[in-house]
């Protein structure tokens, strides 16, 4: 059969995901005065994924770990060193997740969470199906196939019970050849992701948690003329609204270059602008608003083990929107490199 492996290492900061009331006691420059001894502080974000999977004939295993920790800074230069200091320490915490388990922890108001999925990978010639049990107590299952593009993946918490998020249907589906020159691959799919409310005490059960869910259709073409995106969402709850539009333009490559499918090295670039609707969240004090979102990507290929490295900058991303209620004008980077083995 055919051995392959792959590693993949993700960095992700987020600035601003929101904000945090302080009580400036022990002040960097001494004694504040009166006026200052309350304020509110921004709370960045840094969030660190290893990626593993190796495949012999028919069978595979993969495993990922996560690291996210959160620090409400108090000065630019401080948020600065905090963003470039975690990228040197923190993915070597991923590594040793499985040996420390996984836990959340907070003191003060810093948060640091760390976990980790691990699970067995089964081509079944039309397609490749994935299993994996997250330390968390939590199922993953995922399935795709490699002719319309269909899809679906599914994490399951408290028993099988409990949807985590869910997502399916169809993903960038081939077409004959002259038509997708001009139409590119289209996508229709629908994503679940749940919206937990607070609940008055900070340990109560999973199962015990008021859970809403931001249930989405989407709807894209990418590709047009090889150089243009069009993407639609619509969210059917909590509220029904248009959840976000925008329109890509990049290289005519992109796709091609990203499938694997060129040789040698490259570097390619990606453009997105558009609009967001944050979902209301009145528990949170939170109406609903629409924002501006913009994305910017830089990717490079190299090597014959299929190398590639990318940089994103995200503002307004719409997953950074749906996952962090607070996260509203939010500035992210986003570091990738991976390889083949």
């Amino acid at each position: 059969g055919t051995n392959v492996g792959i590693v993949q290492l993700e960095a992700n900061v987020n600035w601003g995901v929101t904000r945090v009331p302080v009580f400036q006691e022990d002040s960097l420059y001494g004694e504040c005065p009166a006026q200052y001894v309350l304020g509110t502080r921004p709370v960045d974000m840094y969030a660190y994924n290893l990626g593993l999977a190796f495949r012999y004939g028919r069978v595979g295993a993969f495993y990922a770990s996560s690291v996210t920790l959160g620090y409400p800074a108090e000065l630019a230069y401080l948020r600065a060193q905090q963003a470039l200091g975690s990228l040197f320490t923190v993915p070597f915490m991923s590594v040793f997740v499985p040996l420390t388990g996984s836990f959340q922890t907070q003191v003060g108001s810093s948060a640091y969470a760390q976990d980790f999925v691990a699970g067995v990978i089964v081509d079944l010639e039309v397609g490749d199906l994935r299993a994996g049990y997250t330390q968390s107590r939590g199922w993953y299952f995922s399935g795709q196939d490699r002719y319309v593009g269909a899809f679906g993946t599914i994490v399951l918490r408290d028993g099988l019970s409990l949807v985590g998020q869910a997502r399916g249907g169809l993903e960038r589906t081939p077409l004959p050849e002259p038509v997708e020159k001009v139409v590119g691959r289209p996508s229709v799919f629908g994503r679940s992701l749940p919206l937990t409310e607070p609940t008055d005490q900070a340990d109560t059960p999973e199962e015990d948690e008021k859970q809403l869910s931001l249930l989405t259709g989407h709807i894209a073409e990418e590709g047009l003329f090889r150089v243009l995106d069009v993407r639609f969402a619509y969210a059917i709850a909590p509220v029904a609204q248009i959840n976000d539009v925008s329109i890509s333009l990049h290289d005519g490559e992109w796709y091609v270059a990203g499938d694997g499918g060129l040789p040698g090295s490259s570097t390619h670039w990606y453009g997105e602008a558009g609009i967001v609707n944050a979902p209301p969240q009145y528990y949170y004090g939170l109406p609903g608003a629409t924002l501006v979102q913009a994305r910017a990507v830089v990717q490079s290929t190299f090597g014959e083990k299929n190398g590639t490295a990318s940089a994103t900058l995200m503002f307004n991303d719409p997953e950074q929107v749906a996952l962090y209620p607070f996260a509203r004008n939010n500035l992210a980077i986003r570091l990738q490199v991976g390889s083949g083995l």
